[in-house]
């Protein structure tokens, strides 16, 4: 029975879906064509037949592949409760975590363009933060990586920063795979795309959703499509986003840098790194004078 000796365990909006596919390009690595399975967030993973249906993301892989799978869920805390505890009760120990993190203002603009397009949260972005605490729990990394950290000890956990990895895709894997213990001359990384942008990204609305969501495409079309080929169809008939949010108020800004600063910093005490991930100053200058940071995956 094949299951994974790593994760890709978010954050969600902040580069998991281009961190997955540069690895994916390793030929020693496997990892199944549905990304999200979310397996691990319910307690039916613990029986035998959860177990058994996890296993089936797997049974494609060959004796010489390292098994890994990324689910953003899986730092989607209070949402879900208990991932590192199942992880370690299915998966064993010996378990590696990579967490890719990116600026949390930035991401919680992405979680929030994200949804919206989707008609799950208000336009209006200072309505929604009001509203949905998951825009700022999701981006306070520290309180999301702690209870990993807890069950499989610091040097079975790896923290990327987003911004470092896109200015170097190649060096970054490198180092993963170095992590993983597989051969970084296996991959081949296409530098030239970015995958799952949240401006412009194609909305999986209507009928889309119906069909996306269909046991038949998931489970047999889906695993028959090669992504490049998914791709391209999803380009070419999903409808794209019509109009951007609105704008954040400076309140908002101070709010979420006031929050978010306090919490990386406990976050660079909790991996023991002298060197900040991100200068909250700057970020407060960008968004109020109106700039907007590039979109993660």
């Amino acid at each position: 029975m094949n299951l994974p000796s790593f994760l890709i365990i978010g954050a969600m909006k902040s580069g998991t879906t281009t961190l997955y596919r540069d690895l994916q390009s390793n030929a020693r690595i496997f990892m199944p064509e549905n990304k999200e399975p979310e397996a691990l967030i319910h307690d039916d993973v613990l029986t035998d037949h959860g177990r058994s249906r996890y296993a089936a993301l797997f049974r494609r892989a060959e004796p010489h592949h390292v098994c890994g799978e990324a689910s953003t869920a899986y730092t989607k805390r209070p949402t879900y409760e208990g991932v590192p505890q199942r992880a370690l009760a299915v998966l064993g120990r010996g378990l590696k975590v990579i967490y890719i993190v990116r600026d949390p203002v930035s991401r919680a603009i992405s979680h929030h363009r994200h949804l919206s397009g989707l008609n799950v949260l208000p336009h209006d972005f200072d309505k929604a933060l009001r509203g949905d605490t998951t825009l700022m729990d999701y981006g306070c990394y520290a309180m999301q990586i702690e209870p990993w950290i807890k069950t499989f000890g610091h040097e079975q956990v790896r923290v990327v920063c987003f911004e470092r990895y896109v200015r170097d895709r190649e060096a970054a894997i490198d180092h993963l795979c170095e992590f993983l213990g597989v051969d970084a001359e296996s991959h081949e990384v296409d530098t030239a795309r970015v995958y799952n942008r949240s401006e412009g990204k194609p909305q999986m609305v209507g009928i889309w959703r119906v069909v996306r969501g269909n046991f038949l495409y998931d489970r047999i079309l889906r695993p028959l499509l090669p992504p490049a080929v998914r791709e391209r169809l999803r380009l070419a008939l999903l409808p794209r986003e019509k109009t951007p949010p609105s704008p954040l108020s400076a309140s908002a800004v101070d709010r979420m840098v006031e929050i978010f600063a306090e919490e990386t910093a406990r976050l660079q005490k909790l991996l023991g790194l002298d060197e900040p991930f991100w200068d909250f100053e700057a970020i407060r200058a960008a968004h109020t004078d109106g700039g907007r940071a590039t979109d993660g995956g």
